[in-house]
């Protein structure tokens, strides 16, 4: 935030800038630092600061604007205030590696091979598409296959504009990852409302039912396949929270459920959660799901003319 120079000896004022937020005070060439919490001074400032080798020397006044530094040895230092907290404008590598537009345009910018970072919390969404195999097997495999790039479309679209990311798909499921749980819900709130004006190209039109799920906390961030990829806990119980939707809903964990984004969510739903405990396949205690109905208006018909 600030830097000044002092030679050997030396002695003048250095105007600090205005404190509204602790601030780290120290030198390369004295021992120890010292913070500056506004909260903690009151209308105190730093009005002497002597910068001995063997550390910081300050005395304080009430509302003083200027200070006196001073530089008692027999060689130059550098004095700078360094903010202690993160900027509210910080944009961090698990948040950048969240947007989509990041991974398209860098998407050789990933980890090491060599290494793994723990990324303190992500927002992860599985979905799955309900009965697609009667699907290919009902209207055959290329108008099949045609829908199913249809809804990638639609998923990938909505994830996009919530500021998430698609981290793969698996046959017809997607994995993708958000900074925030509004984001997420409002993405699953796209593609559900999206979803059912897809249609075959045939006479038939086809009703896509969407199986999605939402979990969060901390992930193992890895290099697969030139690709940065998440594991973990959190992400093997996201993707097993899916076999609890039955199509056209959405399975949320306890912790997503208690944040609270899920309340206006709900309210614009309309909708009741189902809560169910439920064991899933390599989890020792049973697990608090809510199923979540997704009872969004129906789409405005499309009428070719």
């Amino acid at each position: 935030m600030s830097q000044s120079w002092l030679e050997p000896g030396q002695e003048r004022s250095w105007k600090l800038p205005t404190l509204t937020r602790p601030v780290r005070l120290r030198s390369p060439q004295v021992k120890g630092s010292v913070t500056l919490d506004p909260g903690e001074l009151g209308e105190n400032r730093p009005a002497f600061i002597r910068a001995s080798a063997l550390g910081f020397e300050i005395s304080y006044e009430r509302e003083r604007t200027e200070t006196i530094i001073h530089n008692p040895n027999a060689f130059p230092v550098v004095l700078s205030l360094d903010q202690v907290g993160w900027s509210d404008d910080i944009l961090t590598a698990a948040r950048v590696t969240n947007w989509q537009e990041f991974r398209d345009l860098f998407s050789s910018e990933v980890i090491s091979p060599d290494e793994d970072i723990t990324v303190g919390s992500q927002v992860i969404l599985f979905t799955d598409l309900r009965g697609s195999t009667a699907m290919y097997r009902g209207i055959g495999d290329a108008p099949a296959y045609a829908l199913v790039r249809d809804h990638f479309a639609v998923l990938t679209s909505a994830i996009r504009y919530h500021h998430g990311t698609v981290v793969k798909t698996i046959g017809d499921a997607v994995m993708a990852c958000f900074s925030r749980v509004d984001e997420a819900l409002a993405a699953i709130r796209d593609m559900n409302h999206d979803l059912p004006t897809t249609r075959s190209n045939q006479s038939t039109s086809v009703h896509l039912s969407l199986k999605a799920s939402l979990h969060v906390g901390a992930c193992l961030a890895v290099n697969a396949n030139d690709r940065l990829d998440f594991f973990g806990t959190t992400i093997n119980l996201a993707a097993r929270m899916v076999s609890c939707c039955n199509g056209g809903d959405l399975a949320v964990s306890d912790e997503i459920f208690q944040h609270p984004e899920m309340a206006e969510f709900l309210r614009h739903l309309r909708t009741s959660p189902e809560l169910i405990e439920i064991r899933f396949r390599g989890f020792n205690n049973p697990r608090r799901v809510w199923r979540i109905p997704m009872n969004l208006p129906p789409p405005v018909p499309v009428i070719d003319r």
